[in-house]
């Protein structure tokens, strides 16, 4: 009778199952892969190298010969697209991961020790209060111009949500009574930090770093458009758009496409964030 009765979903199983029933988050995960795929195959399938120049070629409108066109220099705008996918993704992974590593550990401290709760929240409160863009420009300026100290900029100005999102969570989860057994145990507050608290605040932590994915992709995309980011002649899209601003009259298809190419970046990870947090609500969990 044991072997007949139906074995227990898993819980990916389970998450898979809740977020295909978003259309919108299935068609945003279609387009992620869709962009991982074209930054990992770059080099494949790239019809022309984004940095060779051809200034007879300037300004060429779409056609068959160059799909999106070319730019003031005569470089093929599709080819850098293509190869402006694997900047703009491994950026905003990058800064993603910088704020995740360093907000989780800060807000894991906050949570779990009241002591420190106090002065690790004001400093975040003093942050927040500056928008993340500003804050961002502030940290580049003293650091320098440059895709690695933009993704540096990027990922401290977006620590304090994540201290926020974490030590909320462990506010509720201290609480539990499985908390205390492990403390009557004599477990110690690493063990009971790495085993039983932090698995729990996974959830919310993953939900919010897919949501921030896509601004920190904008983000880096606007410092380089302020000249703060990549420098010429990257095939960065925000770079791109910032080069092209002077030649809108003239051939504006050199600026919409690099913002075609960021708007379904954002896009698809803001639906894929959204099916994600729906389907990890325990309040929608059939």
């Amino acid at each position: 009778m044991a072997a007949d009765m139906p074995r227990p979903k898993s819980g990916v199983n389970a998450l898979w199952k809740r977020l295909k029933r978003n259309k919108g988050a299935v068609f945003g995960l279609l387009l992620v892969l869709l962009l991982v795929c074209v930054a990992v195959l770059a080099p494949v399938i790239s019809p022309y190298d984004p940095y060779a120049q051809k200034v007879a070629n300037r300004f060429k409108p779409p056609s068959s010969e160059h799909l999106m066109g070319t730019d003031e220099l005569g470089r093929d705008i599709l080819s850098r697209i293509i190869w402006g996918t694997r900047i703009s993704l491994l950026n905003g992974l990058v800064a993603v991961l910088i704020a995740m590593t360093l907000g989780v550990s800060v807000g894991l401290l906050a949570g779990y020790y009241p002591a420190l709760d106090n002065l690790i929240m004001r400093v975040a409160d003093i942050l927040m209060a500056l928008p993340g863009i500003l804050l961002a420009i502030a940290i580049v300026a003293a650091l320098g111009p440059g895709l690695a100290n933009v993704m540096i900029a990027v990922g401290i100005s977006s620590v304090p949500p994540f201290v926020r999102i974490t030590r909320a969570s462990v506010l509720s989860i201290r609480e539990h009574e499985y908390i205390e057994a492990a403390r009557a145990v004599g477990a110690r507050d690493s063990q009971i930090v790495s085993s039983h608290v932090l698995p729990n605040c996974v959830a919310p932590i993953l939900v919010y770093s897919t949501l921030r994915l896509s601004t920190v992709i904008l983000s880096t995309a606007i410092l380089s458009f302020l000249g703060l980011g990549a420098q010429p002649p990257t095939p960065e899209w925000g770079a791109m758009v910032s080069i092209a601003r002077a030649y809108l009259r003239i051939a504006p298809h050199t600026a919409f496409f690099p913002i075609l190419a960021i708007f379904i970046t954002v896009l698809a990870f803001n639906f894929v964030g959204d099916g994600l947090r729906d389907a990890l609500d325990p309040r929608l969990k059939v």
